[in-house]
């Protein structure tokens, strides 16, 4: 349990993480490339941590149906709705810019329904950020298959796997970015076997024993120093992306993770921890928005210090996250999970508040 809560920290930092990253390029051209990167590479161990620790027994064996629809149900109430909402907002400033309503139609179908993930994400998301959650949605219809196939296996053929697994995403990577230049590489890349060693290596770090190591406070500034170390060792594309990135990164941020989620964290944290967990899918989806509506309202683009204005869209995307939370998000989730309103406080604890 208290693992679960140290994610959910981790994961509301990382999204931050995102803010600040895509508020200083886009304000100033400021570019943290691997900060950005790095935090998002993070949502995928995280998700495949956890799902595994949620999910991974009840696909023992066999694909049984009635798990499955379980499976998928939670797995469409989790990603879908906010999804086709920010999918209709991009539609609709795209529609307010003047662009192709037949282009931007077609994106906005296959971002709301999450059908673009099997495609090229990064090319037909119609969202900033949105690519990501097409990778994780391949993965998701993957996971009852792997979830079997590692059930029975023990900790060190699952590590084999994970190695083998890292190899191919480095010689995808290596002829990304050795044939395919410029922007042109971005298509390519952002298909799933980009970043299948991050989920691999966050199945292995599920099978890993739990433990707790009490560091008091020291945990916390641990945190922020694995979201942002990449931004101080900042690397070309390629280098990070492909060799050696493609390779030691995903081992490197996975050995991080496993050291946070063992941190037995104060008890004072966890509704921080909880309140960063709960909208950090709000505050990834949805700070493209906010920064649209700032720089067209108040606060043009490039005005004034890039610094104070990332702090106040990070307040203003943390802000609209919690509302958007409170009365779309989760309700929507309950509705489509089928969850009393009385058991849902239980129940998102049982399985992990972002399971």
């Amino acid at each position: 349990m208290q693992r679960m809560w140290t994610l959910d920290g981790l994961r509301g930092l990382a999204a931050i993480s995102v803010v600040i990253y895509h508020g200083l390029y886009w304000h100033e051209g400021r570019l943290y490339s691997s900060a950005g990167k790095y935090a998002v590479y993070l949502f995928f161990i995280l998700s495949a941590l956890t799902l595994a620790k949620v999910y991974r027994s009840r696909f023992d064996k066999t694909l049984d149906s009635s798990e499955l629809l379980k499976f998928y149900r939670n797995r469409v109430a989790r990603i879908i709705p906010l999804l086709s909402l920010v999918a209709l907002l991009g539609f609709g400033f795209e529609f307010l810019r003047g662009g192709d309503l037949a282009v931007e139609g077609t994106k906005m179908i296959l971002t709301a329904t999450g059908a673009f993930g099997f495609a090229a994400a990064g090319v037909t998301a119609n969202s900033v950020g949105a690519w990501s959650l097409g990778v994780e949605i391949v993965f998701y219809a993957l996971f009852p298959i792997i979830a079997i196939l590692t059930y029975n296996s023990n900790l060190i053929n699952v590590i084999f796997a994970a190695i083998i697994v890292n190899i191919l995403q480095l010689v995808h990577n290596l002829f990304v970015f050795n044939y395919i230049s410029g922007s042109d590489y971005w298509p390519l890349y952002t298909m799933p076997l980009s970043f299948a060693s991050y989920f691999a290596w966050g199945m292995v770090l599920a099978l890993l024993p739990e433990r707790q190591w009490s560091m008091g406070w020291l945990g916390f500034p641990l945190i922020f120093t694995v979201v942002w170390v990449s931004a101080i060792i900042e690397v070309s594309d390629a280098a990070l992306l492909a060799w050696p990135g493609a390779l030691i990164g995903p081992l490197s941020l996975a050995v991080a993770t496993y050291l946070i989620t063992s941190w037995r964290a104060p008890f004072s944290l966890v509704p921080v921890f909880d309140f960063l967990g709960s909208i950090s899918y709000s505050i990834y989806l949805l700070h493209p928005l906010i920064y649209f509506l700032m720089t067209r309202t108040v606060w043009p683009a490039g005005a004034g210090n890039p610094f104070v204005f990332v702090m106040v869209l990070t307040g203003a995307s943390m802000i609209v996250a919690w509302l958007t939370h409170r009365i779309f998000e989760q309700p929507m989730r309950d509705v489509l999970r089928g969850s009393p309103v009385s058991k849902i406080a239980i129940q998102r604890r049982e399985r992990g508040s972002e399971a």
